[in-house]
């Protein structure tokens, strides 16, 4: 046996190439900086969205159809600042038929409110609470 059958690796002039190369580092790295992006941008959007620090607590007591075209809502509110109050009626459907706003003060306030639709509700809700924005 000669000493050139006990080398090991390819022959003189040929290189092995490598199978998956750097790749998989970059590949694990860049999924790794698109999660934290995501994770980033979804987490803003859902702060933003939610309106996080500006929702103030509310409570359905009651609601009523007293008519075709109207609709009715108790709540109470518990507001640090002046606030404004989303109220919707919604259908069978869930369609939406009436909507409106109420102002209200700061404190704890129990409002009975009723306001138009444009046809006859099957419920009536708070959609939203949230302080006014300073002037």
């Amino acid at each position: 046996m000669s000493s050139d059958s006990t080398e090991a690796g390819p022959p003189p002039g040929e290189t092995t190439p490598r199978r998956f190369g750097n790749a998989p580092v970059f590949g694990l790295l860049a999924i790794g900086v698109v999660a934290v992006l995501f994770t980033l941008g979804w987490g803003t959007w859902m702060l933003n969205y939610t309106g996080a620090g500006y929702n103030v607590p509310h409570q359905v007591i009651a609601w009523d159809t007293p008519s075709e075209t109207s609709a009715s809502i108790t709540f109470e509110v518990n507001a640090s600042a002046p606030t404004n109050c989303l109220i919707t009626a919604l259908d069978e459907t869930h369609v939406e038929v009436g909507q409106d706003e109420v102002e209200l003060s700061e404190g704890i306030s129990t409002v009975e409110h009723t306001f138009d639709t444009t046809r006859q509700a099957s419920m009536v809700e708070v959609t939203s609470c949230r302080e006014r924005s300073p002037e």
